[in-house]
C-alpha cells in the first residue's frame, strides 16, 4: 500500500517527505523543461500510523495556502520547480 499518490498525467513529478511529530514536510517537484502540471497528492493516514487527518497544508518558504480536502493536496507547479509544502 502506498503512503503517497500523486494523480496526474505526466510522469515528470517526484515527491518525498519527511515525518515529525504527526506533520509532514513534503517536496514535490516538476522536473518537466515545459509542462505547468495539475494535480493532486493523496496521503494515505493508515500507512503512516497518523490518527484522525490533516486540517492545513502551506507552502513552507511563501507560507501560501494550499487545498488540502480529505487528506489530498491540489496544487499546480511550474516546469522545472519544486514546492515545498508543510502539511498539519
Amino acid at each position: 500500500m502506498a503512503i503517497l499518490r500523486f494523480t496526474v498525467n505526466f510522469g515528470s513529478v517526484k515527491v518525498s517527505f519527511y515525518m515529525r511529530n504527526n506533520e509532514i514536510l513534503l517536496v514535490a517537484s516538476n522536473l518537466s523543461t515545459q509542462q505547468e502540471i495539475q494535480g493532486q497528492i493523496s496521503l494515505n493516514i493508515s500507512a503512516l500510523n497518523i490518527p484522525g487527518k490533516f486540517t492545513s497544508a502551506s507552502d513552507a518558504i511563501t507560507g501560501e495556502q494550499i487545498k488540502l480536502e480529505n487528506n489530498t493536496l491540489y496544487l499546480s507547479m511550474l516546469p522545472m520547480r519544486a514546492r515545498l509544502i508543510w502539511i498539519k
